[in-house]
């Protein structure tokens, strides 16, 4: 009887941990003084709402390495630097970076615990444009 009660006890701790895990995704636009800005925009809205959380001081950031490849360990100075960076969409450039973070607590006391940034596609392939040019 005892085991049943530890066993589901533990159930409701791990379903309680993820309850409190929220993963965002949009565009970081501003890191500074400990807290991240993001841009979060749900589907079929072009604009988006601006969230701001504190970062947990054992907050992780990882450079994403595109399709099929594991991202690797990154500095806060060099997602401030992709953030300068920016991108550019249709020759209009854009500051910012394209990530997901992930965040526990609630409320107020909701930190970012890890920062995925970067990645992606990495642009089109070249293989499919040379077959183009070749008609």
């Amino acid at each position: 009887m005892f085991r049943r009660g530890l066993a589901a006890f533990a159930v409701l701790a791990v379903i309680g941990g993820f309850a409190l895990a929220e993963n965002y995704q949009g565009l970081i636009t501003k890191v500074e003084d400990g807290k991240v800005t993001i841009t979060v925009r749900k589907k079929g809205e072009k604009k988006g709402e601006e969230k701001t959380f504190k970062m947990a001081k054992d907050a992780k950031i990882m450079k994403g390495a595109g399709k099929d490849k594991d991202p690797t360990s990154s500095t806060e100075k060099e997602l401030k630097e992709a953030i300068e960076k920016g991108f550019t969409i249709k020759d209009k450039t854009t500051k910012g970076a394209f990530a997901r973070i992930e965040t526990e607590g609630e409320g107020d006391k909701e930190e970012v615990t890890k920062i995925t940034y970067g990645g992606g596609k990495g642009g089109k392939d070249k293989k499919k444009d040379d077959k183009k040019e070749d008609k």
